[in-house]
């Protein structure tokens, strides 16, 4: 796989965006939890953190539908089908993976640079999630 593969993937193959959509706004409530004051004990805000580094894991390296996209289907399923191109997914997964993963990197350094990491991921999914940008 060459770099332009990566910055720019090529897939003839279509998704449904009601289920990109809802899963882009549970993970942005996930990530919305990181700043939650009761919840912000280290060992819950790094299980969170944790969980959303393995989540998109998950959507990068397999082509198993994630726990977050299991749920995302699950949830949409009577709304129906309206399909997408699945490229430009594919890089904002793999973004969102290295936000999530350096999210978690950053958290031992420092915590407050990781939960800051973790709402610009929080941010692009709702761009995605909310106004479909």
């Amino acid at each position: 796989m060459g770099i332009k593969s990566l910055a720019c993937p090529m897939s003839f193959e279509r998704i449904d965006k009601n289920v990109v959509r809802v899963s882009a706004i549970i993970t942005s409530g996930i990530l919305a939890l990181y700043t939650v004051p009761s919840l912000a004990s280290t060992a819950a805000v790094l299980i969170l953190m944790l969980a959303l580094a393995g989540d998109y894991a998950v959507r990068v390296f397999t082509s198993q539908l994630s726990p977050i996209g299991w749920l995302g289907r699950r949830l949409t399923l009577r709304l129906g089908m309206k399909p997408m191109d699945k490229a430009p997914k594919i890089f904002a997964v793999r973004v969102g993976f290295i936000f999530a993963a350096s999210s978690v990197g950053l958290f031992f350094a420092d915590p407050t640079t990781a939960i800051g990491v973790g709402q610009g991921l929080m941010g692009f999914n709702l761009l995605d999630g909310v106004l479909d940008i």
